[in-house]
């Protein structure tokens, strides 16, 4: 893209050179600072309801208290509180902002759609972020965005530089969309190649999954029977069905002390392990963030080093294998497979039967799972454990394929992502030019 025929130093440390046409204002004198509160009834808005960084609005079941700050079409509301998130929306509607919202309006000078563009800007985003007070809270401050000095050239131009953005976001925005959607069916992919393989089995051969009547060259697939369980289905004639409790010994995470992050039992040398860190984990966990001493360690529970651990409460049915002798809290059961099963095989089976295990949990406050809905679940797998290896080596020779393809999507995603906060950021500060 061009650049523009000549430039001047604007002043300002933020913007650096601008086109020689363009003028310099103080925010306050281009947008005026809306306070008015809504008492009629009118459509409310949340920061939870504005995406970050596009300025797309999301729609929420979320009940808004509060009259909120009366917004009428046009009106730019950005999010003040953690202003590095982005939260930036023009309005096309009247309605009420509800939160932690600015609501700016033009004095004439700015064009909205221009207006709304540049304060989604990453040079405008990073100096008000610059800007805020509270730590935990961080928070932009009105007295500080008022004095801002602003680059900005006519309205018609303004006018032009907001349609460009407009056609160049969506068109942007199409491919990321197009992208997330080819990561779904990567993933859909990856679980249909898992649930094949430990419900169905593979070919030993050729690493081929056989389904009964598939045929695969010469091959029509192994023989299969009834496993007389509904959700199983038919299962490889050779293979056996037990319930985990007679698989594997099932352990309960314990931690028998509230509050739970109470600074008298941490420090010491037993690793302790948080939900989140197995839902976090790639298949092993194989570190650790926290310790608990003799007092912790005394009321919790430990489980041994190669146990497939499983969360049943938040995020249900996420299981990693444990490389470590580890304590864990009661939102954490551990399975330490007998002798019949090998582990890396009964966590691609349960991995596999995640919504059967989801469908018996308890509904409380929040969905959880006990020791006694998860025993009695049946599970079918091969009488031999180098058919058990061989299916394992099949799952993760084709996952890592798929994994490759989803990083490579991912890659492309983050540089479509990039590439329109550069161009917004640009081509509002007056660095490029856009087309006429």
């Amino acid at each position: 893209m061009e650049r523009y025929d000549k430039y001047k130093n604007s002043g300002i440390e933020w913007i650096g050179e601008i086109p020689e046409e363009w003028e310099v204002k103080r925010f306050k004198y281009l947008f005026g600072l809306i306070t008015d509160k809504a008492e009629e009834e009118l459509p409310k808005i949340g920061l939870e309801n504005v995406e970050s960084e596009t300025g797309a609005l999301i729609e929420t079941n979320s009940d808004f208290d509060g009259d909120g700050i009366h917004f009428i079409s046009g009106d730019i509301l950005f999010g003040k509180l953690r202003p590095y998130l982005a939260k930036v929306y023009l309005s096309n509607f009247q309605g009420k902002a509800v939160g932690d919202f600015f609501i700016f309006r033009s004095r004439g000078e700015i064009y909205a759609g221009f207006g709304s563009k540049l304060i989604l800007s990453k040079r405008f985003i990073d100096i008000v972020n610059g800007s805020t007070f509270g730590s935990k809270m961080p928070r932009a401050s009105w007295a500080f965005i008022a004095n801002l000095q602003i680059a900005y050239p006519t309205i018609e131009e303004q006018t032009a530089i907001a349609n460009y953005l407009d056609r160049k976001t969506v068109e942007i925005d199409t491919l990321i969309a197009q992208k997330e959607r080819l990561i779904a069916l990567y993933e859909e992919e990856k679980a249909a190649i898992i649930n094949q393989a430990v419900t169905k089995g593979i070919d030993s051969a050729v690493g081929v999954p056989l389904v009964g009547t598939l045929e695969q060259g010469n091959h029509k697939g192994l023989p299969l029977r009834d496993s007389g369980i509904d959700w199983l289905g038919e299962i490889p004639a050779g293979w056996k069905v037990k319930k985990l409790k007679y698989l594997s010994l099932i352990l309960r995470g314990k931690f028998a002390h509230r509050p739970r992050n109470d600074e008298r039992l941490y420090g010491g040398i037993y690793p302790f392990i948080q939900t989140g860190e197995v839902t976090n984990a790639n298949k092993f966990i194989k570190g650790y963030r926290q310790t608990l001493n003799e007092a912790g360690y005394a009321v919790s529970q430990e489980f041994p080093s190669g146990t497939l651990v499983m969360t049943i409460a938040a995020n249900i049915g996420d299981v990693a294998i444990l490389s470590f002798d580890a304590c864990f809290p009661d939102s954490i059961v551990g399975f330490y497979p007998k002798n019949e099963v090998i582990v890396d095989f009964l966590y691609y089976k349960l991995i596999s039967i995640r919504s059967n295990l989801i469908g018996c949990a308890t509904q409380n406050t929040q969905q959880n799972l006990n020791i006694d809905r998860i025993s009695p679940i049946e599970i079918s797998f091969p009488n031999n454990k180098t058919v058990q290896t061989a299916i394992v080596h099949h799952i993760e020779t084709e996952t890592t394929r798929i994994d490759a393809k989803i990083a490579k999507t991912q890659r492309i995603i983050e540089l479509q992502k990039e590439y329109r906060t550069a161009l917004i950021s640009e081509v509002v500060t007056g660095k490029i030019k856009v087309p006429s």
